[in-house]
């Protein structure tokens, strides 16, 4: 290892509580005097998810972290580390995290550091909440001093559930974002002072469906006699063509008298 990431591994170990102190005081005062406006940010962190989830407890659905470096006035920039925090909202079950590739270097186009050789001990995800619903182990830091320039990219991949009975809209939260380049310059984010710290956070919401109700064709959220009149208008009805393939309750390809005895099979059956 050199010496130079010897010193900044010794350093790294104390730098992000220092900065979040640092980020307080001064954010507090940008936006005592206005200043605390995010709109230039340099770095573009974002959170990406399916927008509608079922809840039931079962479905593995995917969230992927991703870095933005293309801004004109950091594109030529190498940056050569990056964490962050995940927040994980309440009544979502996380099950796996990853990196964008286990190879090092990453042979994945879609890795934010594609080709670059990470340094081992701090390239990992996590997918371990603490007390607080974080996953704070998330770091990525490049074996030499270099870095990609001018890249849009994955920095991890998170799977998770959705328990049952959760509905409405939800989102994960990036917080304690850090970012530091080749030249020894950082850019940060924390979700309670987003001042101009160089680093803009979007985090995506996604809305929470209930599973559906078998027999339930026009989703109503109760099986009755207008289910078995919309499966009747189709019989015959190519399922291929318009909202057809709603009354194909088995999946056989038709709809045909199977279907109605289905639906008629569960007449009654409510939304929980």
């Amino acid at each position: 290892m050199s010496l130079a990431r010897k010193v900044f591994d010794g350093l790294n170990k104390n730098a992000k509580g220092l900065k979040k102190k640092i980020a307080i005081g001064t954010a507090s005062l940008a936006m005592m005097t206005g200043l605390a406006d995010n709109s230039f940010a340099d770095i573009n962190i974002w959170t990406s998810v399916p927008a509608e989830v079922v809840a039931d407890g079962q479905t593995e659905y995917r969230m992927d972290v991703y870095a933005d470096t293309t801004e004109p006035d950091i594109a030529n920039t190498q940056i050569e580390s990056a964490e962050w925090d995940v927040i994980v909202p309440e009544g979502i079950d996380i099950t796996g995290a990853e990196l964008p590739d286990t190879n090092n270097p990453s042979q994945n186009p879609n890795d934010f550091f594609y080709n670059f050789f990470m340094f081992a001990p701090y390239n990992a995800v996590d997918s371990t909440m603490d007390s607080k619903r974080k996953l704070r182990f998330n770091v990525r830091i490049v074996d030499k001093r270099e870095g990609p320039t001018n890249r849009i990219g994955i920095l991890g991949s998170y799977y998770f559930t959705v328990n049952e009975g959760e509905t409405g809209t939800k989102k994960f939260e990036l917080n304690e974002v850090g970012f530091s380049d080749t030249d020894y310059n950082s850019y940060d984010y924390y979700k309670d002072y987003p001042a101009i710290w160089g680093v803009q956070a979007y985090n995506q919401p996604f809305t929470i469906k209930r599973p559906a109700l078998e027999g339930d064709v026009n989703g109503d959220c109760i099986v009755n006699i207008l289910d078995l009149i919309y499966a009747r208008n189709r019989l015959g009805a190519d399922v291929e063509s318009g909202d057809n393939s709603k009354a194909d309750m088995n999946s056989d390809g038709r709809v045909n008298i199977l279907d109605l005895i289905y639906i008629r099979n569960r007449l009654g059956n409510r939304c929980e």
